[in-house]
């Protein structure tokens, strides 16, 4: 492929060291699964991997409540971390006897302390160090190493580099004669993460080479290392460089932008590799592309457009992430090669598995969000509008819901340009409510009028907030907290009392309420006839104060974690609550490797397969 053109933590005050809990987990070290109680093809499996870059609640809190340093209702101030959140978490950290609650407690410190700096005491830095050294603690040791990724800290990088290749130094630290193929998987993952924020290009540089380096060392290694580092690579992007090597070169020490899309490009194509990994190749891939030259942009869209073409014998695995892709990649304008890419996704909308249309839809959406620079972009922007409410009006089975979701999603892109559907999608899905149509649909429908934020829906959705199924009540729940119309509140507060014994339902109605501006909510929440309900219903009250919590909600939440009498899942719930409290980003720190991810095809150092909180896209 074408070259691009363009060329220390401070060390603990004497921390006491943290408690090495006692080993209970069974890590499956075996090939990639798909967990089986989720369906692939509905569109709430990918809404419930994408819905945090949809929903941004913290954006939206901050906006309704800006009272303080980081907005009262998200950031906390300095002075609220020091002197409670911090010491709280460490203290909570050096007895912890649950790998659970350690692996929550080390993710909320990592978050603090990415926010707000290292203090005095104890560091994720030193608790990593000493768990790193108990080998036979294995969850804890996995928590670590992700919390070193979730600190974001540069003088981390040699020692994760150590752990993905497995060097002496690596076995050193690890006090093993080799490092534990999970382990190395995480260090791949937080190096990922490190490198995703840092602006020192030695650093970022020295991180690609360990991931491709790792990956050349050997094409069989297990699908979860090799997977770890294709999606870490795609969150170090390098600089475009004019002096790139030729494609296939091993030059050592050159490396930019051009050398990690000639890798990636390589690896999708190359057939001898396992389908579900070329597959998972595509994302970063088309990840590095987006800030590419317009050479490289179209000889990628190019190799994207292969496996879509009709009389394609690509792997579906291929042809699903080569959707999504195209997605990330092509825009609405008259160019050629976007006609053709807005032609492929039209097909496989049309006549694609149902996996393949539902992804489509969603790709024409983010397309036509994109102008492009060929002129002409209101044309292919009202191709897709037509097909995606066609689809709405007459698709087949999931189809409709997909298709009103993408409408959504469009409408969320083209908002920040300043710009709006040039259809109204809104009344056709407003005509939903009133006809016979599955559930799923219904659903899907609230969370397109959401995103659209239709306030003519709000009579609408406040009727199927009161009653009827729990899941499509949670959906108009949310749409009304995204609409964030005051019409809203007295329904949901109405809702909202009568929702105990349904946790899913009873997080969506506190959530609407408190995007429509109720921060009363809180205190219900937080109330004693809740608390006292139960660990479960304590320990959904946690996560709720932490998601959409503010200052107040720290007290609680400090006493409950350091209760040793509380049950673990209360004081594991507290944890992750403190660092979200304490965490100033817009969306979880997850949200990077979560999108687009292919999530049929995750392995369990992703997603634990008996949801055991051991995955990393568990540990958010």
């Amino acid at each position: 492929m074408p070259a691009p053109g363009a060329p220390a933590t401070p060390g603990p005050n004497g921390p006491a060291r943290p408690r090495t809990p006692g080993e209970t987990e069974t890590p499956d070290l075996g090939a990639p699964k798909t967990p089986s109680d989720e369906d692939l093809a509905s569109w709430q499996t990918w809404w419930s991997f994408h819905r945090d870059a949809y929903l941004e609640l913290k954006g939206v809190l901050v906006a309704l409540d800006p009272t303080t340093e980081g907005g009262a209702s998200v950031g906390r101030s300095a002075a609220d971390v020091d002197a409670r959140l911090r010491p709280a978490l460490q203290s909570a950290l050096q007895s912890s006897s649950s790998v659970d609650v350690l692996r929550a407690e080390l993710i909320a410190l990592a978050r603090t302390e990415a926010c707000f700096g290292t203090k005095d005491g104890l560091s994720v830095r030193f608790a990593a160090e000493h768990f790193l050294g108990q080998p036979k603690t294995k969850g804890a040791v996995e928590a670590a190493i992700v919390a070193l990724g979730v600190r974001r800290d540069p003088a981390s990088v040699e020692l994760l580099s150590d752990l993905v290749q497995d060097t002496p130094a690596g076995r050193a630290v690890a006090s093993s004669d080799r490092v534990d193929v999970r382990a190395r998987s995480f260090a791949a993952y937080s190096l990922g993460l490190i490198a995703e924020q840092c602006s020192d290009l030695r650093t970022k540089k020295r991180i690609a080479r360990t991931l491709i380096d790792t990956l050349l060392a050997n094409p069989t290694a297990p699908y979860d290392l090799q997977l770890g580092c294709l999606v870490a690579l795609g969150l170090v992007p390098l600089e475009n460089c004019a002096d790139t090597p030729a494609e296939g070169s091993s030059e050592v020490g050159h490396l930019c932008r051009g050398t990690e899309l000639s890798f990636l490009l390589d690896f999708v194509q190359d057939t001898s590799r396992h389908p579900r990994l070329r597959a998972q190749a595509v994302i970063p891939l088309a990840r590095l592309a987006q800030a590419a030259t317009l050479e490289n942009i179209q000889a990628i869209r190019e190799a994207l457009l292969v496996p879509l073409a009709q009389a394609s014998k690509a792997p579906s695995e291929l042809r699903e992430s080569a959707i999504v892709g195209l997605g990330l990649l092509a825009d609405a304008d008259k160019d050629a090669l976007d006609r053709d890419v807005r032609a492929a996704l039209l097909r496989t909308l049309q006549k694609g598995e149902r996996l393949e249309r539902g992804l489509a839809a969603i790709s024409l959406a983010r397309v036509a969000a994109r102008d492009g620079t060929g002129g002409e972009a209101e044309l292919g922007r009202a191709e897709v509008e037509t097909a995606l409410l066609k689809e709405l009006s007459g698709g087949r089975n999931s189809a409709r819901a997909w298709a009103a979701v993408a409408l959504g999603v469009l409408e969320r892109g083209l908002v920040p340009q300043g710009r709006h559907l040039g259809v109204d999608a809104a009344k056709t899905l407003r005509t939903w409510f009133s006809g016979a149509r599955p559930i799923d649909e219904i659903g899907a429908a609230c969370i397109a009028l959401g995103l659209l934020r239709d306030t003519d829906s709000v009579e609408l959705l406040t009727a199927r907030v009161t009653k009827g199924d729990a899941t499509l009540r949670a959906h108009a729940a949310l749409a009304l907290g995204l609409i964030g119309d005051p019409r809203a509140r007295g329904p949901l507060t109405e809702a909202l009392a009568t929702a105990e014994g349904e946790p899913e339902l009873y997080s969506a109605l506190a959530t609407g309420l408190r995007l429509v501006g109720v921060r009363t909510v809180l205190d219900d929440i937080a109330s004693a006839p809740r608390i006292a309900a139960g660990p479960s219903a304590k320990a959904q009250a946690a996560r709720l104060l932490g998601s959409i919590g503010d200052a107040r909600s720290i007290d609680p939440l400090v006493k409950w974690l350091g209760d040793a009498n509380e049950p673990a899942e209360v004081r594991r719930a507290a944890a992750w609550a403190l660092g979200e409290l304490a965490d100033r980003s817009s969306r979880p720190w997850t949200s990077s490797i979560a999108m687009d991810l292919h999530f049929g095809l995750l392995s369990s150092t992703l997603s634990s397969y008996s949801r055991d909180g051991s995955g990393l896209l568990e540990m958010r």
